[in-house]
């Protein structure tokens, strides 16, 4: 992903600095997992249900925003906490499959300035 950080001028000089961030690229997912049909329709009582099992992997544009705010410790440490929103641009596919990806993140860090 290429990323970008914008920090207004509004939290300048102050211990809490408020930014946004978004970002662009291209995101690899991987894919192991079996598919199972309803029980209703697995057949007589004794059968197996039917499975198809999938081992793929597939990859398309992402996207990402968020928002965080830093807390300036010292001039050289700020502990940092975010949120970002990142969604998939196409839906996958497996087979008939069609899955929607997407992913709510809270991610918590330090920062050294050097």
């Amino acid at each position: 992903m290429l990323n970008g950080y914008f920090e207004p001028a509004i939290g300048n000089g102050k211990v809490y600095q408020p930014y946004i961030t978004f970002g662009v690229g291209w995101s690899g997912v991987r894919a192991d997992f079996t598919l199972v049909t309803e029980q209703r329709y697995w057949g007589p009582p004794n059968n197996d249900p039917p499975s198809v099992i999938y081992d793929t992997g597939y990859g398309t544009f992402a996207y990402q925003v968020g928002a965080g705010v830093g807390y300036e410790i010292n001039e050289k440490i700020t502990l940092d906490c975010m949120y970002r929103f990142k969604w998939v641009g196409d839906n996958l596919h497996f087979g008939t499959t069609e899955v929607e990806y997407n992913s709510h993140n809270l991610l918590f860090g330090v920062r050294y300035t050097f």
